[in-house]
């Protein structure tokens, strides 16, 4: 599943998540639509047993995390924008 986000701070730049089940369940139940509105930090679907997300971030983002850092979804800032 990919979610797009258009942030209202940042006109004319955009980022997604796609969101990738496993193997075992495969199941995501999002919990916005298109057109909802999206608070920083906002949990916006469940992946059932698990797997991973991916991240697309505009150009422009200053990464804030390395690879094998642990990450909490809702807490840890991943990126800033400049």
């Amino acid at each position: 599943m990919l979610l797009g986000f258009a942030p209202a701070e940042r006109p004319g730049e955009k980022m997604a998540i796609r969101l990738v089940a496993g193997l075992i369940a495969r199941r995501i139940e999002p919990w916005v639509a298109a057109g909802d509105e999206v608070a920083r930090g906002e949990r916006i679907s469940l992946i059932q047993f698990g797997s991973r997300v991916e991240v697309y971030l505009p150009l422009s983002a200053h990464l804030e995390c390395q690879l094998g850092d642990k990450v909490v979804g809702g807490e840890t800032v991943l990126a800033k924008f400049t």
